[in-house]
């Protein structure tokens, strides 16, 4: 019998402010995570940070599983 399988979605909104200009602040991005599951949000001001909170979130063992 193969092993439960650890399952998450999550919904990534990302968006660049209005009047940011481009070409001087090019890594101006925000963004929002949405853990389906749960319904937890989480909302970052760089993609740095949503990147590094994706990486901890894939090496945490606690999901919900499906089903």
């Amino acid at each position: 019998m193969p092993a439960p399988v650890e399952y998450a979605s999550f919904l990534i909104r990302i968006w660049r402010e209005a009047d940011v200009d481009v070409v001087t602040s090019p890594s101006d991005w925000r963004s929002e995570v949405e853990h389906i599951q749960t319904g937890q949000r989480w909302s970052f001001d760089t993609l740095e940070d949503l990147l590094n909170f994706l990486r901890r979130q894939a090496g945490e063992a606690h999901w919900p599983r499906p089903g």
